[in-house]
């Protein structure tokens, strides 16, 4: 059974999350690791309800943080 991520990222920062599913693959590929960020949202969707219920669900956190400038 995979184990659940959800990632938090300002979208300023996509370019990183984009890296890091790239890193991520191959736990994704071996059925290890499903990550989950904002882009699972379906337009209609409660975004408050879907956010927490993908929290509830997950067993990692992973928090992309951005450099103050």
């Amino acid at each position: 059974m995979p184990n659940n991520a959800f990632i938090s990222y300002a979208h300023a920062d996509e370019k990183h999350l984009e890296r890091l599913h790239k890193h991520l693959a191959m736990l994704r590929r071996d059925g290890r690791l499903q990550a989950w960020s904002d882009h699972a949202i379906i337009p209609g969707d409660n975004v408050g309800q879907t956010i927490s219920a993908a929290l509830d669900q997950s067993s990692l956190f992973i928090a992309l943080v951005s450099p103050i400038t």
